[in-house]
């Protein structure tokens, strides 16, 4: 082992991984020697998620939420998406993995778990795990067909024991997690409703709230049976519904006012959330406009 990690260098390799519980693409990987580093490194944030693993000695760490964190041999740690980090210090010694990231879930299980590496604490590798980061550096180089076809199988393999570790969430996170849903949905339908669902799009809300759009979708799909997308389409026909029903606007009109570019492309969205086109749907409503009057 002595040796081997100081000499070597996983790097410039980009892994696509699709299986039935995820989706993972690995940007780079890295083994880095304290001795190789500056003492202290650049306050950085990233869009991907990184991985920090002490494979010897100690290296110290800090976050926004943990200013001092002591990262020990055999330890590691998950930075999420967005966070600020940097390494402060490490012993001569010292050497660490890094590997950046993304990832999304295809099943329940799966997407709790990864949601759970956002408060995951300092979890602790399996030798499985040091392991196939012994072996990723092995099949660095020379770079062949075959080589990359392994690094692919081994980060998948890493990437299954890091979520094993991670393990899911106790009941009581899960109520909690639950709850935050219940109450994201909400703020996410009040301002759909807000809007009448005009000029939103689920990636405007995904940005807003600050979540991925697979995330919103598995949140507000959960908590309401619908997915933001129909919530929009549902708002939307219900405003150009109330404007021909109340107002003397023309249907061009109404459509400029509901965001759309003609006439045509309202009647198109109409009929295919009501099937009935919007001049079948004003005649339906002032016919049982007049029969509303002749019985009062």
């Amino acid at each position: 082992m002595e040796g081997f990690v100081g000499g070597a260098n996983i790097d410039r390799y980009d892994a696509v991984i699709s299986n039935g519980l995820f989706e993972c693409r690995v940007f780079w990987a890295r083994i880095i020697r304290s001795e190789c580093e500056n003492p202290l490194t650049n306050y950085t944030r990233h869009t991907f998620w990184e991985i920090e693993y002490a494979l010897e000695g100690k290296f110290s760490f800090m976050t926004e939420a943990n200013p001092c964190m002591i990262i020990e041999e055999g330890d590691f740690f998950i930075v999420p998406p967005d966070t600020f980090h940097q390494v402060v210090d490490g012993e001569s010694a010292a050497s660490r993995f890094i590997m950046a990231f993304s990832i999304t879930g295809k099943t329940n299980e799966a997407s709790v778990r990864i949601d759970g590496m956002k408060r995951a604490p300092m979890l602790k590798a399996t030798p499985n795990m040091r392991a196939i980061v012994m072996m990723l550096a092995e099949k660095e180089s020379p770079d062949t067909a075959i080589r990359k076809k392994i690094r692919i199988a081994l980060s998948e393999c890493l990437m299954l024991e890091i979520l094993d570790a991670v393990g899911p969430l106790s009941a009581a996170e899960q109520s909690l997690d639950r709850a935050r849903g219940d109450s994201l949905s909400d703020a996410v339908c009040e301002y759909i409703r807000e809007y009448n669902g005009i000029g939103i799009t689920v990636g405007d809300l995904a940005s807003r709230f600050a979540l991925s759009e697979r995330h919103l979708n598995r949140v507000v799909t959960a908590a309401t049976g619908r997915t933001p997308g129909e919530i929009i389409g549902h708002e939307k026909l219900r405003k150009i519904e109330e404007l021909i029903t109340t107002t003397g606007l023309s249907f061009g009109e109404i459509a400029t006012l509901c965001g759309f570019s003609d006439e045509y492309s309202m009647n198109r969205f109409f009929k295919k959330n009501s099937n009935l086109t919007v001049s079948q749907f004003k005649k339906i409503a002032a016919s049982r406009g007049k029969e509303s009057m002749k019985n009062a």
